[in-house]
């Protein structure tokens, strides 16, 4: 019942209830795709000694993992407080290619730094 009263505007609907499971039907895919990833871990484990659970193999995860889980964490906190950035994981890639491309034409790593620092720190031209 969406009549309008005698202010003029409609009034705001009711809250609709969701139905009883819903919640929990979406907490069972995600479980079931956890469920399916510790058991691959684990077969990839058993067949492979070397494979996930070495302290080689965990310590190589977690320096590859640091980065990008840096930049999710920072993305998290932008969709917790209502927007989206995509253009973080840009900037951080281009900072890296940045640095790497300053590093083979010969300069020194502090200055192959400087160069991703300053390259990415640019702000975008505007299209006229």
């Amino acid at each position: 019942m969406n009549t309008v009263n005698e202010s003029g505007k409609a009034p705001t609907p009711a809250p609709v209830a969701r139905p009883r499971g819903a919640l929990l039907s979406n907490w069972a895919a995600e479980l079931r795709i956890l469920l399916v990833a510790v058991l691959l871990a684990a077969y990839f484990q058993i067949v492979n000694r070397d494979f996930l659970l070495s302290n080689v193999s965990l310590v190589n995860l977690t320096q590859f993992i640091a980065p990008v889980a840096i930049i999710a964490f920072g993305e998290i906190m932008l969709m917790i407080g209502g927007s989206i950035d995509l253009s973080a994981g840009v900037v951080f890639a281009f900072a890296l290619f940045m640095m790497v491309f300053a590093n083979d034409t010969g300069a020194p790593m502090w200055l192959a730094v400087i160069a991703g620092l300053g390259g990415s720190s640019r702000p975008p031209s505007s299209a006229s």
